[in-house]
């Protein structure tokens, strides 16, 4: 794990470990078989990561710059991708 408290570090781990999670996650639904434009939900799972990184900076390390980063970064994330649902037609409100 990265041991800095600063914003950097926040971005680094919150972007790179959904978009590495994001691809293997579409590889694996892509070698079961299972399609990927019925099931988008299942790429909520990429989130995880980033949730058990905002718990492990802010309870154990105490580094608040790097997890309130983790903490706008998967926000962002998780609007956008429910807003491409909402317009996919994945989710009716």
């Amino acid at each position: 794990m990265f041991k800095k408290d600063n914003i950097a570090t926040g971005l680094i781990l919150g972007i790179g470990s959904t978009i590495l999670l994001l691809g293997i996650i579409y590889v694996i639904l892509g070698i079961a078989g299972i399609e990927k434009s019925g099931n988008l939900r299942f790429f909520l799972l990429a989130f995880i990561p980033n949730i058990i990184f905002i718990r492990y900076y802010l309870k154990n390390l105490h580094y608040h710059k790097t997890a309130y980063t983790l903490i706008v970064i998967t926000f962002v994330f998780m609007i956008s991708f429910l807003v491409y649902l909402m317009r996919s037609g994945e989710i009716n409100i």
